[in-house]
């Protein structure tokens, strides 16, 4: 570790792995911005198949000063990437942003530093996002509102986690950079619960300090539905409804282990429970099938499981029974039961997920 006085202020790590069309503008958000400090920028090369790694090299002989370059032997993938910017940003500060977003305004590490320099009690300051697709167009997010995924409040709490809540998108947020100071064991501990980043990261920040929203938009979020390593377009060719309730044990786990603090993702598990027998009943596939069986599986309280299906059954086919009649609603039934029995019977799509799309959900970029 080097002394403080030799640190820059802030680090902005990045990954890069096939973003050719985009990085030049990652990076030249970042090059933009007006601040009145030294700042790093870190950027991890995962060995891309297209003209990303020359793009970084070239920019790092011209920013020599500014930009450090770690370029991977072989494809490590986003989990190892992650790892290898936590142990190289020096900073005091620390700030992400991906290969294939942008920061939108001048200022924003500015005012984010401002921020937490004036306020201590704080370990983190975030912003607002936009998405815009591959033509840097705005979009829509395709899992419907970012107020089902980002917390729009002004400060972010343990509340907003146990609501499956983040502070904001990565690339709009600046913490302490507290990875730098952690020792070994704990790292190593930190590291050793599979979970996607940023909900690590969230809980980890929150567990040890108050964090603050700024109501200004700061960072667009690339989602590029052509990408093989996007993660946002990966996650729609998927139902992962198994995998992120993977993710809440884990990290219900980890709150306990790490921080001596119990938290619940209970009622959170209980949607994904709820989406995966949804998902079954619109399209009742082996895989849609193979998902409820792994949700069920992995749940603390398979009774209560059982009961939620028991409610919903009984509220469907009443209102079933009040609307048609008794006997009409009974043949519905029986004919939804063979529809079902017959589609699982027939059906060829044993694993309709793409390996590929699957591999990204759990942190392993693969080339293409």
């Amino acid at each position: 570790m080097c002394e403080d006085d030799e640190r820059p202020l802030v680090s902005i790590g990045m990954t890069v792995y096939n973003q050719e069309e985009y990085v030049a503008g990652a990076i030249e958000s970042i090059l933009m911005q007006q601040v009145n400090f030294r700042y790093e920028i870190v950027i991890s090369e995962d060995c891309s198949t297209d003209s990303s790694r020359e793009i970084v090299i070239d920019y790092a002989k011209r920013y020599p000063e500014v930009i450090r370059l770690i370029l991977q032997e072989h494809n490590v993938g986003l989990y190892k990437q992650s790892i290898c910017l936590k142990k190289a940003c020096r900073g005091i500060y620390r700030a992400q942003l991906e290969g294939d977003d942008y920061w939108l305004t001048n200022d924003k590490l500015q005012k984010q530093v401002d921020f937490l320099q004036n306020n201590p009690d704080y370990i983190a300051v975030s912003g607002k996002i936009i998405c815009v697709n591959e033509e840097n167009i705005k979009c829509s997010f395709p899992y419907g509102e970012l107020t089902n995924i980002y917390c729009f409040e002004d400060e972010y709490t343990i509340e907003h986690f146990q609501k499956w809540l983040l502070p904001s998108h990565t690339g709009a947020l600046l913490y302490r950079n507290i990875f730098y100071m952690c020792d070994s064991a704990f790292l190593d501990a930190y590291e050793s619960f599979d979970v996607m980043g940023d909900r690590k990261t969230a809980l980890l920040l929150v567990s040890r300090g108050r964090i603050h929203i700024l109501d200004e938009v700061v960072s667009a979020r690339r989602i590029s539905f052509a990408s093989s390593s996007n993660f946002t377009s990966n996650l729609v060719k998927v139902k992962p409804y198994a995998v992120i309730c993977a993710w809440m044990d884990r990290l219900e786990d980890m709150s306990l282990t790490l921080f001596n603090k119990e938290i619940s993702l209970q009622n959170e598990k209980r949607k994904q429970w709820m989406y995966s027998i949804n998902n079954f009943a619109r399209c009742p596939t082996k895989t849609n099938l193979s998902t409820v069986i792994k949700v069920y599986n992995l749940s603390r309280e398979k009774r209560m499981y059982i009961n939620l299906i028991i409610q919903k059954f009984r509220s469907k086919s009443g209102a079933k029974i009040k609307k048609d009649g008794f006997f009409k609603a009974l043949g519905g039934m029986i004919g939804y039961a063979w529809k079902i029995m017959r589609s699982l019977l027939f059906s060829k799509s044993i694993l309709n997920h793409s390996e590929e799309a699957m591999n990204v959900i759990n942190g392993q970029k693969t080339k293409t």
